[in-house]
């Protein structure tokens, strides 16, 4: 039987001051706490809050769709990018649980595509929530691979799979319905609104693709979802690697569907190699080859395996063979946590999972030009030294946090304006090339972000047509970022600012500055 609006609002008002009591609860805390407590307290408040923020989005979501303003974005995305957000992410917090988490590519894919990123993250986060509340022991994991495509056009399949509860055949019938959940025990024990899943089913719908589930109680669940994209003209590097004849890989997991995905990309890249499934099958085939025409000179180590580690194989690899082979480990786990551990046992490189075309690509084709990049593959460092953004804001601690964002994370230099009729004004007396960017709040007195967008464009500034303005606003639907597009706007960023979000936006905007 489905709830009356009044449960549907106690359950929503019960699940919003949870964490907002949270929130005020820690930030009195800090108030008298010292430094290290401080941090503590800042830190699960902040967690609180995007907790707060997921189940006010939620609502606003299921508002948006039922009225018939929810639209679906068709823009370029880096697809490579998004699944190693999101398992960075789950990386972490299945750690903190004590279960495993992994993202497998099972298929070749494209890296780059066409469509809604925004909408695409929604529906893989609402489905691993989910599938990580559900799950007390064991696994989740998200399977990613091509189905089929066309020229232009390409399906991805998302399967997301867990080792949980499960559940029973009727709760399967009504599962995308908005406010379902399996019973008010399940409701009590695990907490949310149950809207999520009912907006995963109308996303999914809404961009074309088809959503069904498998589940069984006490086994767990596995959603598939089929999502349409359009291929993008973004250059991706596929195809053989220059050089690649000098290479002899040996690659170690012990899964063999990754085995077969491995084999699948090194082929296209025209590297020779053998797949094995474990330490003791790849010291022995290092063994028989060694010293031979044959010789591997290359090891791609998977880092968790059972009975010998990757760490261990890299170890007694070095021990035996000293530094005869290039050593790359492979792992899920963020390069922070891996880097001393990988280090000390000797591998030459780190790159994490999901293991994608062009991070092997990058790797070999670094390997044939005589050199092994140090870098840490999987960091995002943003510097923008000797850049200047101008913050058009009018509330003061958004200007506060976007300020303290800009200057003291991205060492950028910024000056602040609380209208838009201010902006404009100091934009005009600006000497042509003296801000890299603009960063406009659309809700302002006197002079909206719309209007002054449009004065700064209509302007006779030398920088007025070229400089990039980036909408920093609350109105986070996506006819909002079509409208800040339509007058004039280069990108947009949604509050509560997400700081790599924002840091992307900015070195696009940079990249466009004539600066050198």
């Amino acid at each position: 039987m489905r709830p009356t609006k009044s449960q549907f609002l106690s359950r929503v008002s019960h699940e919003l001051r949870t964490p907002l009591n949270a929130i005020i609860g820690f930030m009195e805390l800090a108030k008298d706490a010292d430094q290290k407590q401080m941090m503590t307290y800042l830190q699960n408040s902040d967690a609180a809050a995007k907790q707060l923020l997921a189940i006010i989005n939620d609502v606003l979501d299921v508002s948006s769709i039922e009225s018939g303003k929810m639209r679906i974005a068709h823009a370029p995305f880096d697809f490579k990018h998004l699944l190693h957000s999101i398992t960075n992410i789950y990386v972490a917090q299945c750690h903190q649980k004590g279960i495993k988490y992994d993202t497998k590519i099972l298929t070749p894919i494209n890296e780059w595509l066409v469509g809604d990123e925004l909408r695409v993250n929604q529906i893989l986060l609402n489905l691993l929530n989910n599938a990580l509340k559900f799950t007390a022991q064991g696994q989740v994991c998200l399977s990613v691979s091509e189905i089929e495509g066309s020229d232009n056009k390409v399906f991805i399949r998302f399967e997301i799979s867990d080792t949980g509860c499960g559940m029973s055949r009727e709760m399967q019938e009504r599962l995308f319905k908005p406010f379902e959940q399996e019973s008010a025990t399940t409701a009590q024990k695990y907490g949310g609104s149950g809207l999520g899943l009912s907006i995963v089913g109308s996303l999914v719908t809404m961009m074309g693709g088809v959503i069904g589930v498998e589940s069984c109680q006490g086994q767990g669940s596995v959603f598939t979802v089929d999502l349409p994209f359009t291929k993008s003209e973004e250059p991706v590097p596929i195809g053989a690697v220059e050089g690649a004849e000098g290479i002899h890989v040996l690659a170690v997991d012990d899964e063999p569907r990754e085995r077969k995905y491995i084999s699948a990309v090194l082929s296209r890249m025209g590297v020779r190699h053998t797949c094995v499934e474990n330490g003791e099958a790849a010291l022995a085939e290092l063994a028989r080859c060694h010293g031979t025409n044959n010789a591997y000179n290359v090891c791609l180590v998977d880092w968790s395996m059972p009975h010998m580690s990757g760490l261990e194989i890299t170890r007694r690899i070095r021990k035996e063979y000293g530094n005869d082979f290039i050593v790359i480990v492979v792992s899920a786990y963020d390069h922070y946590q891996a880097d001393e551990s990988v280090k000390a046992a000797g591998a030459n490189m780190f790159i994490s999972k999901p293991l994608f075309q062009s991070s092997l690509f990058d790797v070999f084709s670094t390997i044939t030009g005589g050199r092994i990049l140090g870098e840490k593959r999987s960091a995002l460092n943003y510097d923008f030294t000797g850049r200047r953004v101008l913050l058009v804001e009018d509330n003061a601690m958004n200007r506060m946090v976007a300020e303290g964002l800009i200057t003291k994370r991205f060492k950028a230099a910024c000056e602040c304006a609380g209208d838009g009729e201010i902006a404009v004004a100091m934009f005009k007396e600006s000497p042509p090339g003296y801000y890299d960017a603009i960063l406009m709040d659309i809700q302002m007195p006197n002079v909206n972000g719309y209007e002054a967008t449009k004065m700064i464009r209509e302007s006779s500034h030398p920088d007025g047509k070229a400089i990039s303005i980036i909408a920093l606003t609350a109105n986070a639907f996506s006819e909002d970022i079509t409208k800040a597009l339509a007058h004039g706007m280069n990108a947009h960023v949604a509050k509560p600012i997400e700081p790599n979000v924002l840091a992307v936006a900015l070195s696009k905007a940079f990249k466009k500055s004539s600066k050198a």
